[in-house]
């Protein structure tokens, strides 16, 4: 029964123009089902080289080496470019397709990702009014059988009330004799009152009052109104009401995003109540070093405290973060050094990410980049964020990452490798990661003091982290990809920064590597 339940809540498939939603935006090409694959993976494939022999000459391909000819031609509607069913065409015409500064863009026209919202929504909407369906079905079913179990537990006191008094019975209801035990008048609305309390005690001492009790609170505990709700859960304890957030952010994708929509709003929240109290403090201090030069600023004490509002700044909000900052609550020393790390969605898939896990992080000589070196076990590499550190803890700071995976050494790097770290009070830190290898996890760290790096060793670790990070790019990939397979792919080659975030007087937003994702 609750396998044929839970399968009710699946709503059909939406099609239109030859894509499916259901779930997933996907394309049918005989009965195949395929997601939109990104640039970057698609590239790859796109671009691999069959290994050679010693003799120079193309080696047999191993099985599996490639996709099927059906994944090509969904790829092609999902880019919007002509459908073609045989795989080296189809190959072709997506290699061509690709463009930009580096020749590895390709843009999904912006039709197809209109379409792919609206479908969407409309799946999403038809799973809500599914839930919604099943959930009144549960709830009545619910209320049926809290019924039923009152009405049983609540005859049979009734008749034995009436053999233990029968003549209160027969003197409230003496037109209708029979009548009384169908309305069961005395248990509903407690209005034998005049009687003796002796049939009360009688219904006491029935066996099945335990049942009856039992009943209500096992109805209440499934079945709760919005208000209920609500007053519940302003009592719940800190790590329940966490546990509650982690649960319901897994089991309910659109979750995700009112989250980080409300975290945000609680950030900025938290920044501007540190910027009014400082500033409240300060005011407080400069008005108290004002009154006390003189007497006479003594007796005009009132006016000054009346017009102190006027003179008070109010820092905007695109500046809240930059006016605590300068009120010195997160200092360098504070965040930059050695942290130990745990990953409890990678210790769950692999072996090498289970120990304690290493991360350095250490800004950049202006201070206008965290650079960072991570070592995860099944991965690791070089984080870099996409602004400076913040002046305030609880601030979350958008970062990449490139490196190699355990084992083979591949690279990886691209768009998808992103994520956010926040530096929390006490020496800590959460980050949420995401990348082609490992998918999305978390992660935490508690700040080490030793082994603490030098100043001029931080700055020397800053710079080879840097040439790390320029070393794994797509050209050093492809050489890396054909030597595997035995053959020659070139020189490797380092890309050049546009702006080097140690020079100074440079724009942050055209800094570094920034033009290669």
């Amino acid at each position: 029964m609750a396998t044929s339940d839970k399968a009710n809540l699946v709503p059909p498939a939406v099609s239109r123009d030859g894509f499916i939603f259901n779930g997933q935006f996907c394309v049918d090409v005989d009965g195949h089902l395929h997601k939109r694959e990104d640039p970057a993976t698609l590239y790859v494939l796109l671009n691999a080289v069959p290994p050679t022999t010693k003799d120079g000459k193309t080696a047999r391909k191993p099985a599996n080496s490639d996709r099927e000819a059906h994944f090509y031609a969904a790829q092609l509607l999902h880019y919007g470019l002509p459908f073609l069913k045989t795989r080296d065409p189809a190959k072709k015409k997506l290699l061509t397709a690709f463009g930009g500064v580096n020749g590895r863009t390709l843009n999904v026209p912006t039709h197809i990702l209109t379409l792919e919202a609206e479908m969407g929504k409309e799946y999403r909407d038809l799973e809500a009014k599914l839930a919604k369906k099943e959930a009144a079905a549960f709830n009545k079913k619910r209320k049926a059988e809290a019924a039923g179990m009152n009405t049983e537990n609540t005859a049979e006191p009734a008749k034995k009330g009436k053999t233990s008094t029968p003549a209160p019975v027969k003197a409230a209801a003496q037109p209708k004799p029979a009548a009384a035990p169908k309305a069961s008048a005395p248990t509903k609305a407690s209005a034998p009152a005049k009687p003796p309390p002796a049939p009360k005690a009688a219904a006491i001492e029935t066996p099945a009052s335990p049942v009856k009790a039992s009943g209500p609170s096992k109805t209440t505990s499934k079945i709760r109104s919005k208000a209920q709700m609500q007053r519940d859960i302003s009592i719940l304890p800190e790590d329940v009401a966490r546990k509650l957030l982690n649960k319901l952010l897994e089991k309910v994708p659109e979750a995700k995003d009112i989250m980080a929509e409300e975290l945000t709003k609680w950030e900025i929240n938290t920044l501007k109540a540190n910027v009014a109290a400082a500033s409240g403090q300060a005011s407080s201090s400069h008005l108290n070093t004002r009154t006390a030069v003189t007497p006479a600023a003594k007796a005009k004490e009132p006016k000054a405290s009346t017009k102190a509002p006027k003179t008070k700044k109010v820092p905007k909000a695109e500046n809240v973060e930059e006016t605590v900052g300068n009120l010195g609550s997160m200092h360098t020393k504070k965040w930059c050094g050695p942290y130990t790390v745990r990953a409890p969605a990678l210790a769950e898939h692999w072996d090498s990410a289970s120990g304690p896990l290493t991360l350095d992080l250490y800004p950049s000589s202006t201070g206008v980049h965290i650079w960072g070196h991570f070592d995860f076990g099944v991965i690791s590499g070089i984080i870099r964020s996409g602004s400076a550190a913040p002046s305030a803890f609880n601030v979350r700071i958008p970062f990449q990452w490139r490196g190699r995976e355990d084992g083979e050494s591949v690279m990886t790097f691209g768009d998808c490798n992103k994520g956010f770290l926040t530096f929390t009070a006490e020496g800590k830190i959460t980050a949420t990661m995401s990348g082609e290898l490992c998918g999305d996890f978390t992660f935490s760290g508690q700040f080490r003091q030793a082994p603490k790096k030098s100043d001029s060793e931080a700055r020397e670790a800053v710079k080879a982290w840097k040439s790390e990070w320029r070393n794994i790019n797509w050209a050093n990939y492809e050489v890396e990809n054909k030597s595997r397979w035995g053959g020659w792919g070139g020189e490797e080659r380092e890309e050049k920064p546009f702006e080097s975030d140690t020079t100074v007087g440079y724009d942050a937003s055209d800094d570094d590597e920034d033009d290669y994702f």
